[in-house]
This record gives structure tokens, sequence and C-alpha cells, in this order.
């Protein structure tokens, strides 16, 4: 990971460049190898155009040389970006804009970005595969892009402050932008409390703070409006996620693509001038993508993974990940925790979260990070978004039998929610559960009534809510077309709530 931020600002007034060195400083974290800021313009404050200050924190991953220094300029001064992440195809990329004329005198995926976008502009939003958040100065068209890629991998935080706006790659550093309000979102915090939901989409728990949603772009032209306010336009959507399209091919057919497609995927996270290794739970996921990078790498590859151990041996996956690394070839390091770590350690996993998250397990993934970190290892292969893609979850097995009711197949809907009840973790699959799913809000009402149950608990101030318009019911599915309750389901864990919570 590497740390961007910047700051636009009106008024005439050069930037003060104290601020961007303190961005920078909290940003160090995530970019210990390399740092760099820039002013723009070059000659200081233009009148009728607002000041760009740029700031970047570099963990080097492709081409360790100071040529991957950022921010980054093409040869003709026009644009200048900072970026994190990477670009997985930046190879295939770099041939078709050589092809097209374009001199590459690094060996960066920096420079391929920074080269499709002056060629295609942001249509090459499209022709990236990867994991990114940058800021994308046009000098010319005297506009600045902000942009994240299709699924939020990367985070990207934006505020407005005294002089204009700002933007980052964690909360914490915008908080000390002057005018900065620190006010909780009345309907997050709710949402939070009572329900767990974390991730927000184009916001975040606080209401000065917003995000550049997943597969979005978001323009900010630098000539500020009558007021002298610069003022951003709406996010713009380059992706979305597709929708099904059913077609007729057996078991063994579907499989054999969907495995080409992994395998592809993994060849392309592989590409790194550092070492690279894996995640490891035990789980099919990470299995999988220890087992795939050993079919990819080949057997001449030292193969480590990283792994979290409980001592509780009810819940410890030990037994799994041994078996998931001695069949793969792969050198397991494994971390366990002390009783005491998390307490120990609580206030700095806050702070670096900058926002509530769901639950412990993060300070576990905290620590096997760690020791990644410890043994030398830039880059983990980390699987996530496999239960959402396929079903995983007690949840998707509700929204099942919802589809079946849906259907008026009340007797296979009765067949599945009992035969699910039955098995350990899946006890909250109740027929109940599902026609919650799909009855309208007025009906789910009137059932909280009849069954007398609050719609906010009672060690909660429910005056406090109700003065702020808090919306007291659980957040609502997608609206479902027909039977497709199972895949409404699956789509609002992807982009919604499930993944991006992981993803943080």
């Amino acid at each position: 990971m590497c740390g961007i931020a910047g700051v636009v600002q009106s008024g005439g007034e050069p930037i003060d460049e104290q601020l961007l060195e303190r961005m920078s400083a909290s940003l160090a974290h995530r970019g210990p190898d390399d740092r760099g800021i820039r002013v723009w313009p070059d000659e200081g404050p233009t009148r009728g155009t607002a000041c760009v200050g740029l700031v970047h924190r570099r963990l080097s991953i492709i081409d360790l040389t100071s040529a991957g220094h950022q921010p980054m300029s093409c040869p003709q001064d026009r644009f200048h970006i900072v970026f994190n992440g990477e670009i997985y195809n930046y190879l295939e990329l770099r041939e078709e804009l050589t092809r097209l004329g374009w001199n590459f005198i690094t060996q960066t995926d920096t420079e391929v970005l920074l080269a499709g976008w002056a060629t295609w502009g942001q249509d090459a939003l499209k022709r990236f595969t990867g994991m990114f958040a940058f800021a994308m100065l046009d000098g010319h068209e005297r506009r600045l892009t902000l942009a994240r890629d299709p699924f939020g991998i990367k985070p990207l935080y934006w505020a407005r402050w005294r002089q204009g706006l700002a933007f980052a790659s964690e909360i914490p550093t915008l908080l000390p932008l002057p005018g900065l309000s620190r006010q909780a979102h009345p309907q997050r915090l709710f949402d939070y409390i009572c329900f767990g939901v974390s991730d927000h989409g184009d916001g975040s728990m606080l209401t000065s703070v917003h995000q550049v949603p997943a597969g979005h772009f978001m323009e900010i032209p630098l000539a500020p409006d009558v007021g002298g306010t610069v003022t951003p336009r709406n996010a713009q959507r380059y992706w979305t996620l597709p929708e099904p399209s059913p077609e007729k091919v057996t078991m063994n057919e579907a499989a054999a693509r969907v495995r080409e497609a992994f395998l592809e995927s993994v060849r392309l996270h592989l590409r790194s001038d550092v070492p690279v290794g894996s995640a490891l739970s035990g789980g099919i996921d990470s299995s999988a993508i220890v087992a795939a990078i050993r079919h990819v790498a080949g057997d001449a590859v030292e193969l480590h993974a990283f792994s979290y151990v409980a001592d509780d041996p009810r819940v410890s996956e030990e037994r799994w990940i041994d078996m998931a690394a001695q069949a793969a070839g792969a050198m397991v390091h494994k971390v366990r925790l002390e009783p005491g770590a998390l307490t120990d350690e609580l206030d700095e996993l806050i702070r670096s979260q900058g926002e509530p998250f769901a639950g412990t397990s993060i300070f576990a993934q905290r620590k096997v990070f760690e020791l990644a970190r410890s043994q030398g290892v830039k880059v983990l292969l980390d699987g996530q978004g496999a239960d959402e893609l396929l079903g995983g979850y007690p949840a998707m097995i509700l929204a099942r039998v919802a589809s079946l009711l849906r259907q008026g197949r009340f007797f296979s809907a009765r067949r599945l929610a009992r035969t699910a009840a039955g098995m350990p973790g899946h006890e909250g699959v109740r027929l109940r559960g599902a026609i919650s799913l799909i009855a309208p809000d007025l009906l789910r009402r009137a059932g909280r009534k009849l069954l007398r149950r609050p719609t906010v608990p009672p060690w909660l101030s429910p005056q406090w809510f109700h003065k702020h318009d808090v919306h007291t019911l659980p957040p609502r599915l997608e609206r479902a077309s027909g039977a497709r309750v199972l895949h409404a389901q699956l789509r609002r864990f992807i982009t919604r709530e499930s993944l991006p919570q992981l993803l943080r």
C-alpha cells in the first residue's frame, strides 16, 4: 500500500507546504520507502485558478529504483499523478501504448497509468485491471480527477475545509485541516450500533468526510465558482457489477471457466519486484490461492504463507492450515496472540482504521500482516469475496428460502429452512426471517408492533435519534426483480456490506 493526499486551495494564497508535510508524515506508515510533494502551478497562485498540492508516500513494489518517485509527470508536463495500488495488466497496456508511440522511461505501472490517461482519458479506467486510488492533475484543462478501482480495494476519502477541498488515503490525515467538522452522521451511527453496518458507499461515519465510491471517478474543476469556492462535480460511475447472464453449460464446463479465470487472476497478481506471499486461514478460498500460486509459479519459487492460529482448539484452524501448506509446498509462519494483546494495541488499531469497524478479527489480520513484514514480505495475496460470490454465509440460505417463497414453492422453502436450521451457525434460518426479506417496509413495521419489538434498543436514546430523523428499520435489500432475492442479496454483500467491510 502507498499513501496519497492533497489539497485544492482557492483564494489566491500560496499553499502552506508545512501543511503538506504534516499530511505526508501522517501517511508515513503506508509508504516508508519514498516521499514526494509537488505544488501546482509551479509559478505560484494564478488569478482564477485554484492551487493544488499533491502528496505521496511510496511502498516500492514495481521498479524499485528512484524512477518510481511520485508525484510523477508526463514528458509534456501536462498530467501529474499520485497513485496508490497496482495495475496488474500494465505489461499488456505498456505494449499497446508503445505501439501507439509512447516512449517509456521507467519500468513502473505508474507511468503506464499516466500514459494510458494521456492517451485515452477517462476511458482508460475501463482498461485497467487492478486495485487503485489516484489523483490525476490535468494542467491544460485545469482539472483534478480522483478515481477508485471497481471494488474499492484502495481507499480514497475527501472533505471540504476552510480554504477548499482535500483528499487522502486515510481519514486521520484530513481531521487536522482547519474548519473540518468531526460530527458523527446520525443515521450511520445508528446503523453501526444496531446492525453492525460499518461502510457507507460515498460517505463515512463523519458528516464532513466523504469517499469516492468504488467504480467511480470525480472531477474537481480548478476554476472556483462565483463565491470563490472549489466545487467538485458529482462522482460518475465507470464500472458496475454485471447482471448475470445464464448460459446452458455443464457443471464441468462452468468449473473449467472459473478455474481458468482464477488462475489468470493469480498470475497477474504475482507481478512484483519484491517477494510475494499469501495469507492462509485454512479455508477454501485462501487454500485455493496458495495452491494456485504454486501451480502458476512452479516448484522453484520459495512460497511463504502467513496464518493466525487461535489458542482455543474448538475454533483453531491450524490443522487445515498445515494441510494446505504441505500440499502446496509452502513455508507457513504462524502468529498466536497473547491475552491482553488486543487491549494493549486497541488505541492504535482504532486510529489506523479511522472509523468504527465490524469486529475484532481485523486485529488478527493486522498481526498477520505485521508478521509478513517482519519476514521481508511486502505483498500478500489475501482472498476476499469468495463467500460473497458463492453464497457461503447463512444469510444466503435465508435469501434462497425467500426466492423459493417468491416462486410459490412453499414446501421446498419450508424443507430448506428446516434443514439449514439444523446446521451449525445456521440456527437463524427461519421462514419468518425469509418473509421479512420480501415484505414491504409497512408490513415489517406492523410485525414489529405485533411482536412488541422496539425499533430503538432501550439502551439508546430514541429521542436523540428521532430528533435527527433517523430511519430505525434494518437496512433494506436492493430491490429484487421477480424471484431473484438471492441474487439481490449477493449483490448487496459484494457492493455495500460484507466485502467493503472486509477490504477495509
